[in-house]
């Protein structure tokens, strides 16, 4: 009998695990997670950010956006039997249990990053609202509320603090575990098992992290396509025929609405890099200050 439960338990592992071949689907309890499980977050996002009191300041001023999202799955399941065999001492001189244990778990692990960035002034405050099908489910991120209390922070006393809007993110974390044990047990005179617990056990959990970076471009930026030749310069050349080959090799000189768009550009490539530096900041504080 008991090299027959323990076989007997020895295939019930195996049945059991092999459920867990492949890799666990993104299941976060919203719409067409497994087609594209990302996109539902960021429109979740884009239409938290529309709503805000200065959404119209926002895009007036071109501020970029960086985001990076992480989607983490773990998943494991296992069988972890204890049999006891119970010898009573009338009918042995002493009473005795023999136990025999064991447990058999098979874990994965699944993660998906993404980036993107985007310029406020292309939002599209409707059509991201409208894809924003999830919003009971994903509750509020809180960002809203992060712009309002960034761009109507009071400037602080003695201080003069140049665009103090101008750069500031946040982090948003949130997680979901589901754990599920159970199992048959007997308990008999001579006999006690396979686990007062239960001998199965499944858990799983789903992370979701998104890092988020806004950058106000810069007033006065200039573009590098405002390098044209200086009039005293050319001035100061021996003869016509050196101007005339000196500005047929340097830049076209710029009309005044071309400079403006090419220092608009100029600008708003300088904040979308202060942004992906300030995401890759945040990311890595957030590893220095996690739990080992």
């Amino acid at each position: 009998m008991r090299s027959s439960l323990v076989g007997a338990l020895g295939v019930a592992a195996g049945l059991g695990l092999s459920g867990c071949a492949g890799m666990p689907d993104y299941q976060l309890g919203i719409q067409d997670s497994n087609k594209d499980p990302a996109t539902p977050l960021f429109a979740h996002l884009i239409c938290e950010i529309a709503a805000s009191g200065h959404f119209a300041e926002l895009q007036r001023d071109h501020v970029q956006v960086t985001v990076a999202l992480t989607l983490t799955v773990d998943d494991s399941g296992g069988i972890a039997p204890s049999l006891s065999f119970i010898h009573p001492a009338h009918i042995t001189p002493r009473s005795e249990t023999d136990i025999v244990g064991g447990e058999v778990t098979k874990a994965r692990k699944r993660t998906l990053t993404r980036n993107v960035h985007f310029d406020v002034a292309d939002v599209d405050p409707k059509a991201s609202c409208a894809a924003d099908t999830n919003a009971k489910v994903l509750g509020s991120f809180h960002v809203g509320t992060l712009i309002d209390s960034q761009m109507a922070a009071p400037a602080l006393p003695g201080v003069t603090v140049a665009d103090k809007d101008a750069l500031f993110g946040t982090t948003v974390q949130f997680a979901l575990k589901l754990s599920l044990n159970g199992g048959p047990t007997w308990v008999r005179v001579h006999f006690k098992g396979p686990g007062d617990k239960g001998i199965f056990n499944t858990s799983r959990t789903d992370t979701s992290s998104l890092v988020i970076a806004f950058a106000k471009p810069a007033a006065g930026a200039r573009s590098a396509a405002s390098s044209t030749p200086n009039p005293a310069f050319l001035e100061s050349l021996l003869n016509p025929d050196q101007r005339k080959i000196f500005e047929s090799l340097s830049p076209r000189r710029l009309t005044p609405e071309e400079q403006a768009a090419a220092d608009a550009e100029a600008a708003r490539a300088l904040a979308r890099e202060r942004a992906n530096n300030l995401v890759t900041q945040m990311i890595l504080q957030n590893l220095t200050l996690s739990p080992q």
